[in-house]
């Protein structure tokens, strides 16, 4: 395989009537040119994503006001999140994973009101996530350095969070998540399970690895009959484990009901089954115990 090289020619920006533009999975090295970043105004889709590109990410001259899908990830971007970004308001699917991108997230990320993808995992930022997103389906801000209270969403579907600092119990707003399906909270120190769990009845996977729960395990998790994998290891619980939970049929996949969660790597929207993931990312965890 011939993978492309060197920095980004910036005469590509003069390309002004291009719609999609992905070099994902090259190694292309450098900063985004300042004439591509420009010049794209009709661009709707731009994936540089796992290449060796780095520099600041957003820079004020970032002016592409009509993007809907925007993958960054698995690159080398770092520094702050700047205002550049703000004039995507149209943005429908954001990821921005494994780069080395520091600070919190800003405040005007609210105006993006069509966001329903944000993937930002494994990177360095901190602080609190923004309160009041409304159309997030998908949110993964695992491998950061977020703290105080938990994020919720009315439209969420999938929420991972695990490998934060987030503390306290989990927000009563998410009940309002009644279609939330998969939940990780894993290697945080998210306070005490809550008595309404049971209700969130849609939850096929949750994930609550290592969080400092005491106490005993709540019977309520036994509603959750549509469960098909919960880890509550390496907590703090005492007593036994409640008998209901053997009425849950773990694992038994039923593939025309599993929901599908619109995965990208370089292509625009590969659906694969989610618990797929799930599962492959357990697998090492199981070895390791053997």
């Amino acid at each position: 395989m011939h993978l492309m090289h060197g920095e980004i020619p910036s005469s590509i920006g003069d390309m002004s009537g291009l719609w999609a533009l992905d070099f994902s999975y090259n190694n292309f090295s450098g900063e985004i040119p300042e004439h591509l970043a420009k010049g794209w105004i009709n661009l709707g889709i731009l994936s540089p994503s796992n290449n060796s590109l780095h520099g600041q990410i957003f820079p004020m001259y970032f002016n592409l006001t009509s993007l809907l899908f925007l993958a960054v990830d698995n690159n080398q971007f770092s520094g702050n999140i700047l205002d550049g970004l703000s004039k995507c308001t149209q943005l429908s699917i954001l990821d921005m994973s494994n780069n080395q991108i520091s600070g919190k997230i800003p405040s005007w990320f609210l105006n993006f009101t069509s966001l329903d993808t944000l993937v930002m995992r494994d990177n360095l930022l901190d602080g609190q996530f923004p309160i009041g997103f409304s159309s997030i389906q998908f949110l993964d801000l695992s491998g950061n350095q977020f703290s105080c209270s938990i994020p919720s969403s009315p439209e969420l579907n999938y929420m991972h969070l695990q490998r934060n600092r987030f503390t306290g119990s989990l927000p009563s707003l998410l009940l309002n998540s009644s279609s939330l399906m998969s939940l990780d909270l894993g290697y945080n120190n998210s306070g005490g399970i809550p008595s309404w769990i049971g209700e969130l009845s849609e939850l096929r996977v949750l994930l609550l690895k290592e969080n400092n729960f005491s106490g005993p395990i709540p019977e309520q998790l036994c509603q959750l009959n549509r469960t098909l994998f919960m880890d509550l290891s390496l907590n703090n619980f005492v007593g036994s484990i409640p008998q209901c939970l053997n009425n849950i049929s773990f694992g038994r996949i039923d593939d025309m009901e599993y929901p599908f969660y619109p995965r990208y790597s370089g292509d625009w929207c590969v659906k694969i089954i989610f618990l797929v993931d799930i599962m492959s990312a357990y697998k090492m965890d199981f070895l390791r115990i053997m």
